[in-house]
């Protein structure tokens, strides 16, 4: 017998088309006819939410009176929700968002009393992530409903990287394959015979899928009549019946030895490549910008921070934290972080990453207070400044603070030392009269002039989830030599750079004598394309490539060496889209490039800015090498992932866009070529053969796309837009050392505060926290456990190979356990002497808990 299980839904973009407050509005209809429906006929089982929390939050804003009615359907398990707080997008996000996104939706849905879908539910990512099914596992989660990426079978089961498997079910027909089901026979047969028919096709079980509902749909009143006309008219080996999504999944499960096992991601790569929807990595990079600002703010320095206070007596800011979380997660919304909206929702977006920043930035600045406030500094002759390091690997890099002097404090020079009293080289800048308040916890706000003195230096080895105090002293400043330049050229002791008259850099790693050339030029083509796609208009590229730059050395100091490339180019002003040709009217692009190395780093630090006075049309960074590979290597969610640069026979598009998020890199067995970034998700590598790297810069484009005529003038990106990155060049056998240098990069400068001075403390000048002994294994979370006394930090092997490291543990900490992404433990104490051996499978996730000693600190 063939059964097609329908399930009634709507696909709920929160904004797209129309601002936020205009989809609520209609979200509101639709919940209160729902709730009408379901409360006057029993025959009406089931409804599914759209796998998202957010939604009944929108609700009860406007309908807070329904509360009880909405919870009463919901607890009986009539209206099924969960298991996300959104639909996000899985690939413009960072790896530890993916995980917030599930663990607020999953504790948000038991809070409401009902047993969330445990169903990795997505139906419109634009292409899933390769790591989704460990994610999915570490939620006890053992199955994904996805709508792209599929081909050939409806059910799979999905592996990850480290052996983690799921069953999919891959949605042939759509989301929508059911929706609006007619009551007249004839109208009827024809539906479910194209249902069986497509479904029939690729599932190899006899039980399908039909969801009965699209984007914001409205509930279909007649939905139980169209049932029993369906089972009316339908052949006798089928039945139609009223569904879920849970009681759907129990059965594919069922089956799951017969599926084909798919590994890694599902982006469509084995199919013709066209409507991949990857150029959204590259619509509005300033949203992507943005959320890395906001995501690194959280992730690397608020939560962190907070944590290492909470181990030392603060209380942990978990309220706000988590009211910072979700608001950042509004954006990350498919159709919001992904760019393909209206103006007016990005507008809103923006102001939502603004709150994120300030409130991030308030919670770092109150746990960072807490610490330097027990510093002992009573031994200290100057004013001290503490640099926080908040990964678990020691870190050097430049770094920038400041220090404050009461006004009749009147000091000529500063100088500054590092912890063990050697003076070191430094930028001292005076900001006389400087404006600042302090609001005390017990009385009324002060107010101060202060003399400010800016302090930028290379913090040298500050160490693994700890810190180190330097000192600022008046006193005339040694002389330190600049590093080596001269008009063309800058080194360090490692790295060589030497721009060409049209301001295309070669690259030497001195030890290794690795070197590449003709690097950074910039390709500006036009793009007919929308906010998804990009599609290139005409075949005419502008290139900087052999036309002369301006080249100017802007400033040289004994930590950092930096030169200003300015680039002039005369671009098409526009594109005609009723004529599909670009303007033979040219405007003037003029393209700043700020070239930066500085004294302890093996690369050369980038900042583009590009004045945008055209329409439509695309800009990047490109980079010809001769590396001799058929793969890239592109930094993902939990994961280093292993792209072929060659398509299947099948791809039709004329170009392969991928996707990245701190990096993208190719090497060979002698040399290996890296660009990081810093909130640019786009690249492609060409496939004829010469691998050379492009990473798109800028994208103009002036519609929305899909299904309508939406206008979208601010998605053009005009006037100034800022671009970073960080070309690292180097022999193959330091690839582990470049991945971590990257991560730094994209992480940004390590954050500084003055500490008081003449202060009796209980902690050191220098401290360190937990670090680890090993290479290629990263952090993205170190925070309190959601429901414990506890610490909870992150980590995740970068290799494609079984990789041991080390987990040292200061003496504050009694305990290790393993736990899974709930935060449920796995194991007995992994602590012995201090230390806690880790073995990670290829790629695998691991979070572990960290108990402090109670009353130590």
């Amino acid at each position: 017998m063939k059964t097609i299980h329908i399930v009634p839904h709507t696909h709920w973009d929160r904004e797209w088309y129309m601002p936020f407050e205009e989809h609520r509005y209609r979200l509101v209809k639709l919940i209160d006819a729902l709730i009408e429906l379901m409360e006057d006929n029993d025959e009406y089982k089931y409804f599914h939410l759209d796998g998202q929390i957010i939604l009944i939050e929108d609700y009860l804003e406007i309908r807070p009176n329904m509360k009880d009615r909405l919870m009463k359907l919901i607890s009986d398990n009539r209206i099924q929700i969960g298991p996300w707080y959104v639909l996000h997008d899985e690939f413009l996000v960072s790896s530890e968002a993916n995980v917030r996104n599930m663990l607020i939706g999953l504790r948000m849905s038991r809070d409401m009393g009902a047993e969330p879908v445990m169903a990795g539910y997505l139906p419109d990512s634009f292409g899933n992530i390769s790591q989704m099914p460990q994610i999915l596992k570490g939620f006890n989660i053992h199955s994904a409903v996805f709508g792209r990426g599929g081909k050939d079978s409806a059910e799979i089961i999905w592996e990850s990287a480290d052996g983690s498997q799921v069953v999919g079910v891959w949605l042939p027909g759509w989301y929508h394959n059911a929706k609006e089901l007619p009551v007249e026979e004839e109208a009827s047969r024809a539906r479910m015979d194209k249902i069986r028919s497509i479904s029939s096709e690729t599932s190899k079980i006899d039980d399908y899928l039909g969801l009965n509902g699209s984007d914001h749909q409205p509930v279909q009143l007649n939905l139980c009549e169209a049932i029993d006309v369906a089972n009316k008219v339908a052949p006798d080996d089928t039945r139609v019946i009223h569904s879920n999504l849970k009681d759907y999944l129990e059965i594919v499960q069922k089956d799951s030895g017969i599926y084909p096992v798919v590994k890694g991601e599902l982006v469509g790569q084995n199919t013709h490549g066209l409507n991949r929807l990857v150029g959204t990595a590259s619509s509005r990079i300033y949203l992507k910008q943005a959320n890395r600002r906001a995501q690194n703010l959280l992730e690397r320095e608020a939560e962190p921070l907070s944590a290492m206070a909470y181990s030392y007596g603060m209380p942990y800011e978990n309220d706000f934290l988590l009211y910072a979380w979700k608001t950042l997660l509004e954006n990350h919304a498919h159709d919001s972080i992904c760019g393909c909206s209206v103006d007016e929702v990005h507008r809103e977006m923006m102001t939502r990453f603004e709150k994120v920043i300030q409130l991030a930035s308030k919670v770092k600045e109150t746990a960072t207070d807490f610490i330097v406030k027990r510093i002992d500094t009573s031994k200290v002759e100057g004013y001290p400044l503490a640099v926080f390091n908040t990964s678990l690997y020691s870190r050097t890099g430049y770094v920038t603070g400041h220090i404050d002097l009461a006004e009749d404090i009147e000091v000529e020079e500063m100088r500054l030392l590092d912890a063990s009293g050697k003076e070191i080289p430094c930028l001292a800048k005076l900001l006389p009269h400087t404006f600042k308040y302090t609001l005390p916890d017990d009385s009324f706000r002060e107010v101060e002039y202060v003399n400010r003195w800016g302090i930028s230096f290379t913090a040298e080895n500050i160490p693994p989830m700890g810190y180190t105090v330097y000192t600022v002293q008046p006193g005339k400043v040694a002389e330190f030599p600049a590093l080596s330049f001269d008009d063309t050229s800058m080194e360090n002791e490692w790295v060589r750079l030497d721009i060409a008259d049209d301001g295309s850099l070669s690259v030497l790693d001195k030890d290794s004598q690795v070197s590449l050339h003709g690097l950074n030029t910039y390709e500006d083509v036009g793009d007919k394309g929308d906010e998804y796609m990009f599609k290139q208009a005409g075949s005419e590229l502008v290139t900087t490539r052999g036309k002369k730059a301006d080249i100017k050395l802007q400033k040289a100091t004994a930590d950092k060496v930096t030169f200003r490339i300015e680039h002039l180019l005369n671009i098409p002003s526009a594109y005609d889209r009723d004529n599909d040709l670009r303007t033979k009217e040219e405007t003037e692009l003029k393209i700043e490039s700020y070239l930066s190395l500085e004294r302890c780093k093996r690369q050369i630090d980038v900042k583009t800015i590009i004045h945008n006075t055209a329409e439509n049309h695309r800009l990047c960074a490109v980079f010809p090498n001769d590396i001799k590979t058929d793969k890239v290597l592109a930094d993902g969610q939990f994961e280093i992932v292993e792209r072929s640069i060659a398509t299947c026979e099948e791809w039709k598009n004329p170009t392969n866009e991928q996707r990245l998020q701190a990096f993208v890199a190719l090497k060979d067995e002698e040399k290996a070529m890296m660009v990081a970034t810093k909130g640019l998700h786009e690249y492609e590598v060409a496939r004829d053969g010469s691998n050379k790297l492009q990473v798109t810069l800028l994208r103009s484009v002036d519609i929305l796309g899909d299904w309508g005529d939406f206008p979208t003038p601010e998605a053009q990106c005009p006037g100034k837009n800022t671009a970073e990155y960080s070309i690292i060049v180097g022999p193959s056998t330091d690839y582990a050392d470049m991945v971590q240098n990257a991560h730094e990069f994209y992480s940004g400068s390590m954050p500084t505060m003055q500490v008081p001075a003449l202060q009796q403390g209980n902690l050191p000048l220098i401290y360190e926290g937990f670090s680890i002994e090993g290479k290629s294994v990263l952090s993205t979370a170190v925070k309190k456990a959601e429901d414990r006394d506890s610490l909870v930090i992150r980590l995740y092997n970068t290799l494609g190979e079984e990789n041991n490291i080390v987990l040292k543990v200061p003496p504050q900490y009694s305990a290790v356990y393993a736990c899974n992404l709930e935060e449920e433990r796995q194991s007995d104490d992994l602590i012995k002497d201090g230390k806690a051996a880790l073995t990670f499978r290829p790629m695998e996730i691991k979070t572990l808990e960290l108990m402090l000693v109670k009353g130590k600190s």
